[in-house]
């Protein structure tokens, strides 16, 4: 029996495809102690509800993606799906109304923590529906239930193809909006550990947020100009050009020598942006620029050499912005070489933002390694 098994299914003929997975969940002669599976916004539904019917016993998380990516290939469409059969002990839950009010549902994550064993070598993997603006009180409700733990996180906001403005999460076959799921996995077999790579790197150009609406994400003004106007001037081009180009200059928020980014979204009529994370009043920013890919590439293989001694399995999270940015580039293939030469099984999902240990950003890439 295979620890994980790693299955990638088109969306050309989805019975098709859950008959791919059972099939070869079945070569395996196991029940899978957790299932962790990413689709298309359209087929999602059909993909929880069947998975669960199936697979009653298995805890069951996913979320709605922009693009698989797995070790055995890459798809727009269809499902992906990591299935876990030993080593781990697993517990799940979920946190509603994350636009308003998840602390209310903190029990749900003290819960889970009491069906644990051990919380030593443990990750909470987390995916939250986009669009309700709440990453970063969910965070700080996992805080709260995690903060006599040395409990590490990893999510992601889900993702979907350009042209359906929709995400979805969903645990046990039940699909959610407006909400958080998530699964405490502790690993029996060594460490987990979670690198976050960026691809972009700070220019000289800084802004400091003069005017914001934190709940809602828009910064009104840098440096008490209109914010657009203000990042535009900073990079020496013409607005029109900003609006184009604003996916491949976001900032950061920096602190110490990490570097949190924060995708700029639409701009407003009165130059106003609206972002995919929150920037704080008075917060000083660095407008950034891309990188050199292959070095963060070689980076991200050094951490996880470094860090782990025998890495078993690994989970990435991606943002769209930069998987939008890598596929126009043709470098995307480069991401999945990077980590089919690091690990023999990985499964990914591409959403709005990414969520790491008590921050939510965007356009980064973190990987949650199991040894």
């Amino acid at each position: 029996m295979d620890r994980t098994l790693v299955i990638l299914a088109d969306s050309s003929d989805r019975n098709s495809a859950v008959e791919k997975i059972v099939s070869e969940i079945s070569a395996n002669q196991a029940t899978p102690k957790a299932i962790i599976y990413f689709s298309d916004f359209d087929n999602f539904e059909f993909y929880s509800e069947t998975l669960h019917e199936k697979y009653p016993d298995t805890e069951l998380i996913g979320s709605t993606t922009y693009v698989n990516f797995t070790n055995t290939g890459t798809e727009h469409f269809g499902i992906s799906v990591l299935a876990i059969f030993a080593g781990i002990e697993c517990s799940t839950g979920v946190l509603h109304d994350i636009s308003t009010f998840p602390l209310r549902h903190i029990d749900q994550v003290k819960n889970a923590l009491s069906k644990l064993s051990s919380t030593e070598n443990t990750c909470c993997l987390e995916f939250c529906s986009a669009f309700s603006n709440g990453e970063e009180i969910v965070l700080d409700t996992f805080d709260e239930a995690f903060k006599e733990t040395d409990i590490q996180l990893a999510g992601s906001s889900a993702g979907a193809t350009e042209d359906v403005y929709q995400t979805r999460v969903a645990l046990n076959g039940t699909v959610y909006n407006n909400t958080c799921v998530f699964i405490l996995i502790h690993n029996l077999n060594g460490r987990v550990f979670i690198h976050k790579e960026n691809l972009f790197k700070p220019t000289a150009k800084t802004l400091t947020a003069t005017d914001v609406d934190c709940e809602n994400r828009i910064v009104y003004e840098y440096d008490e100009e209109p914010a657009a106007d203000a990042v535009a001037k900073a990079l020496e081009i013409p607005l029109e050009q900003f609006e184009q180009e604003s996916i491949l200059h976001p900032v950061g928020r920096v602190s110490g020598n990490q570097v949190h980014i924060t995708s700029n979204g639409r701009v407003q009529a009165d130059g106003s942006i609206v972002c995919y994370s929150r920037i704080y009043n008075h917060t000083r920013v660095a407008v950034l620029e891309f990188a050199d890919f292959d070095n963060a590439m070689f980076e991200l293989s050094g951490s996880i050499i470094a860090k782990t001694r025998d890495p078993s399995f690994a989970i990435g999270i991606e943002c769209i912005s930069n998987a939008m940015i890598l596929e126009k580039k043709k470098l995307f293939g480069k991401l999945t070489k990077t980590l089919n030469d690091n690990f023999e099984k990985f499964i990914g999902v591409s959403g709005y933002g990414e969520q790491i240990t008590g921050v939510h950003l965007n356009q980064s890439i973190i990987v949650v390694v199991f040894e």
